[in-house]
């Protein structure tokens, strides 16, 4: 079997290594956690669509 390319580490070990600043990117409301304490907290937000 060929060797499949590994397209995504890099990306994973980028979002890994810089995850605060990604998450305050792409998800604004994070930027409102205290980043030292080892509790995480999700915020879950549903949004329905309507009948058009």
């Amino acid at each position: 079997m060929a060797k499949r390319a590994d397209y995504d580490s890099p990306w994973k070990d980028l979002v890994e290594k810089y995850f605060q600043q990604f998450m305050e990117f792409f998800f604004p409301v994070f930027s409102l956690s205290d980043w030292r304490s080892q509790s995480v907290v999700v915020i879950v937000v549903v949004v329905e669509k309507g009948d058009k």
